[in-house]
């Protein structure tokens, strides 16, 4: 988790807590694109291969 930004790290706590792209994006006053942009960058930075796997590691059902 050291390898994220701030921002970033903000959008993963938001991903934890189950929210979509859209309510991330409103929330923060970005636009959807940003965050799919944050999410990626978090996969990459965590060596996470899809979704499923960054919500196991948020704890969300699959």
């Amino acid at each position: 988790m050291d390898s994220l930004s701030k921002r970033e790290y903000e959008i993963f706590q938001y991903i934890s807590q189950g929210m979509s792209n859209k309510d991330i994006g409103d929330k923060i006053n970005i636009s959807v694109k940003t965050v799919s942009v944050h999410r990626y960058n978090i996969m990459y930075k965590l060596n996470l291969k899809n979704s499923m796997d960054l919500y196991k590691l948020c704890g969300l059902p699959g």
